[in-house]
């Protein structure tokens, strides 16, 4: 937990204009995490905003210590939105709150965590919750699966991610001559120190082998948790000149993008830097050390260019590097695909939760 003054500050000012905002009229509660600089996140509000329009999004910013409460005011009714909140005990007294003050309550293409960090007690809660939502709609077929095993049945709708998705017409022509890797460097939340060294070992050994054969590289940072391991990567790998392009700000998205079409591939393990590279039609390899980042290939197709950390090390990074630049490109273009008819069923997903509020 942070002490930082500027942040605790900045926090409350945030804090309370949401609570002017909630009390300004008609709005939707938003529980999902937000308020952590983590741009993926972050981008999933934005999206899921966009998407309810005219409807207004009041995102919750849950406090740093203290009981669970919710922001006061008015509101329509609820939506557990993006990231992977179902089964995290953290945010289940919050929609357990919402299911009695902020009714209706629905999912919108939320993620399921971790099966093997889930207790029974947490389960069991949440099925409770889940229960009396009017409409559960999940990220991917392995948080469907989670739940269909606990009598809770819900419709695949993708991530919300894939609101930013573009077909090939809509965006810049990314020049296949490109010779620039986006290198995105993560160990995840909370890794053990044990993960965090592999990881980066790993990814130093692959920055070397793209430097090695011509490839330039430039680092992709969208949490500020990724800054020491990035910066422990290009140390190793000699690549401190570099670019970092970094941007943790949901409404800065589109620039993200644009980024990224001027590159050839991107390597990455955060799930929605992957997600917003697929959404341009960019081929990635993505390192999954979660399976909520499974539960996303599999809803797009990217399973066979999404290696665990074992995978990725037994096979050889030369081979997993070879394969990206030999299949990546179809399979990039069946992934945007895939993407942009997850954005179809959340249009027509969003226009049913309007009428509902």
């Amino acid at each position: 937990m942070t002490s930082d003054p500027v942040f605790l500050r900045a926090r409350a000012r945030r804090a309370a204009a949401v609570v002017r905002f909630a009390r300004s009229g008609r709005a939707v509660r938003y529980i999902g995490w937000t308020g952590k600089d983590n741009l993926g996140d972050e981008a999933v509000l934005e999206a899921v905003r966009t998407y309810l329009q005219p409807h207004r999004l009041v995102a919750e910013l849950p406090p740093l210590r203290g009981p669970a409460r919710l922001v006061p005011g008015p509101h329509r009714g609820t939506v557990l939105g993006g990231g992977t909140l179902i089964g995290e005990m953290f945010y289940l007294p919050y929609a357990e709150l919402a299911l009695a003050k902020s009714r209706p309550l629905v999912t919108f293409g939320t993620g399921v965590a971790d099966p093997a960090t889930i207790d029974e007690q947490s389960a069991d809660r949440w099925k409770a919750v889940l229960q009396l939502a009017e409409r559960v709609t999940v990220r991917g077929p392995a948080s469907a699966a989670w739940l269909r095993a606990r009598g809770i049945e819900s419709e695949v709708i993708g991530d919300p991610i894939c609101g930013y998705a573009r077909r090939p017409d809509e965006r810049s022509t990314r020049s296949r001559g490109s010779r620039v890797v986006a290198v995105n460097v993560s160990a995840g939340e909370k890794p053990s120190a044990e993960t965090a060294t592999r990881l980066a070992a790993l990814y130093a050994e692959l920055v070397q082998v793209l430097v090695g054969d011509g490839w330039g590289v430039e680092y992709i940072v969208v949490s500020p948790r990724d800054r020491p391991v990035t910066q422990e990567v290009r140390a190793a790998t000699g690549t401190q000149d570099a670019r970092v392009i970094e941007v943790t700000d949901g409404t800065q998205v589109e620039g993200l993008t644009d980024e990224l079409e001027r590159m050839r591939a991107m390597v990455g393990s955060r799930l929605h830097a992957c997600a917003l590279a697929t959404c341009v039609g960019l081929p990635v390899l993505a390192v999954a050390h979660h399976p909520k980042s499974l539960d996303w290939a599999d809803s797009v197709g990217l399973r066979s260019l999404s290696p665990d950390v074992d995978q990725l090390g037994d096979r050889g990074i030369g081979a997993w590097l070879a394969e990206l630049f030999d299949r990546g490109d179809l399979l990039a273009r069946e992934a945007q695909e895939r993407a942009l008819g997850w954005r179809a069923e959340q249009l027509d997903c969003a226009l049913s939760l309007s009428r509902m509020f």
